[in-house]
């Protein structure tokens, strides 16, 4: 194992900033795409539960190569993992933009996952790793600030590119962002290799892979096949069973691909619980408010990418200011107040209406973003500091991993629900006394409604975990 090397305030600063336009890359890469989902539909005249798979592939493979992320950062560093993240994003992006159908599309999305899958959790690690102690709450804080940036610039930029140019040119923009990220990451990310004799663990990741495609596809296919088809319930049991063996796996052996031991820091594990509770209701608002605002309220992507933006902006800026609150105030006030925005705004969300105005969404959509702004980097940080140096790589693997495999069932599962709520709201003859225009309208309305009211209770679940985020007197310290 390498000594830990003092690094001086500008290398710091120059690797932070690194960090952070690397995280903003990689969710412009995310985010650019679902303001386009409904011209991908009518490109390539697909359904939605087909042109869901442009984000749920990206999910899942995101979600199967994470675990590896911290095995091959100790054995080649996580300067290596960042290259390698970057340039497999540019190439691909390449591939994505010359698709010909949406099968293409999708399966080049998948490999574009992959990339995400590295990035994020690397940039992670590189911040455990190389900043100082007293500086990691605002490194956490500023690269948040940039994930938002990228939710919030994503879907703006999109609508832009597809107004005046070809859907395409959404991919084509990633080329020169991850050359200007190559450069800055060869030259500032440091070398740290932990161990270079672990051996890849190829049973553990036969495993991870079965269990995560398994349920991902049992979830999906139960709305086509039946609940009770043979088909889908085999799907679920070998999904389950597979993660079940997984995790099972990892803790017997001495070397795991994924090591579930940063469980045994409680401060980790509450971080890893509230992170994924609220990603199953959080991952929601990307997906399903452009389909609010291009079929419900009938704007077109540029100016629906516009409607997104401020409520996202909003959210970047909520980032930092919870760094400086984190450092002043108590981390669990902090949380529970912006837990009860989330809460509030979340309700508010579930009751649009064919007459709910721009300025409606902005609002309530604000204040979501606000409160996951608020949230994220405390939590965060919260977890992350508790865990030896050594694990850093492994525990933001773990984040990574359990969060990336939940928002990529809840997409399925809740798309699934979306259409199911259609089919219902359409037997029931909604909008009966509305011409057909306003009917269909109104049944999208109602179904995305739903969707949110259900991710509302989902979020209800995740309050009583707030009591658990105690203060950190080093990080009050340092940060006050």
């Amino acid at each position: 194992m390498e000594e830990q090397k003092e690094f001086s305030r500008h290398e710091e600063n120059m690797l932070i900033f690194t960090i952070m336009l690397g995280g903003l890359v990689a969710l412009l890469n995310s985010t650019t795409i679902n303001i386009a989902l409904p011209t991908f539909m009518l490109e390539f005249n697909a359904p939605i539960t087909t042109v869901q798979w442009v984000v749920t592939g990206y999910m899942l493979s995101t979600g199967l190569i994470t675990p590896l992320i911290g095995f091959w950062g100790d054995q080649y560093s996580n300067k290596v993992m960042y290259l390698v993240g970057l340039g497999l994003l540019a190439l691909v992006s390449v591939a994505c933009a010359l698709s010909q159908t949406i099968e293409m599309l999708i399966a080049f999305r998948i490999l574009q996952g992959v990339a995400g899958g590295i990035i994020m959790p690397v940039t992670s690690t590189l911040i455990y790793q190389f900043i100082s102690r007293e500086r990691q709450l605002m490194a956490t804080a500023i690269t948040s600030m940039s994930v938002s940036a990228g939710v919030a610039i994503g879907p703006s930029l999109a609508g832009v590119l597809l107004n005046f140019f070809t859907w395409p040119s959404i991919f084509w923009l990633n080329i020169p962002l991850c050359l200007i990220c190559l450069g800055l990451a060869w030259r500032f990310v440091p070398v740290k290799i932990i161990s270079s004799e672990q051996k890849l663990d190829l049973l553990g990741l036969v495993a991870a892979a079965v269990g995560t495609v398994g349920l991902l596809l049992g979830f999906n296919k139960g709305g086509d096949l039946g609940w009770t088809s043979p088909v889908t319930i085999g799907l679920i049991v070998i999904g389950a069973l597979s993660l079940i063996f997984f995790v099972k796996h990892e803790l017997s052996i001495q070397k795991p691909m994924l090591n579930f031991r940063v469980f045994k820091y409680s401060k980790f594990t509450y971080c890893v619980i509230m992170n994924s509770s609220t990603a199953i209701a959080t991952c929601l608002s990307p997906f399903f408010m452009p389909l609010f605002l291009q079929n419900v309220m009938g704007m077109d992507a540029l100016h629906s990418g516009l409607v997104l933006l401020f409520p996202s902006l909003v959210m970047a800026l909520a980032s930092p200011i919870a760094g400086k609150l984190g450092g002043k105030f108590s981390v669990r006030g902090v949380i529970f107040i912006a837990m009860l925005i989330l809460l509030g705004s979340t309700f508010e969300l579930s009751r649009f209406t064919l007459t709910t105005t721009v300025a409606g969404v902005s609002l309530w959509l604000s204040l979501r973003y606000a409160g996951i702004g608020l949230m994220t980097p405390l939590i965060n940080n919260f977890g992350m500091a508790a865990v030896p140096q050594h694990l850093v790589g492994h525990a933001s693997s773990m984040i990574g991993w359990t969060r990336q495999v939940i928002s990529t069932l809840s997409v399925s599962i809740f798309t699934l629900i979306y259409s199911l709520r259609i089919m219902y709201h359409t037997a029931n003859n909604m909008g009966a006394t509305l011409n057909s225009a306003d009917a269909q309208r109104q049944i999208l309305c109602s179904s995305i409604n739903d969707v949110t009211f259900y991710s509302l209770i989902i979020l209800i679940f995740c309050v009583p975990i707030i009591y658990f985020f105690k203060d950190d007197p080093l990080a009050r310290k340092t940060n006050g």
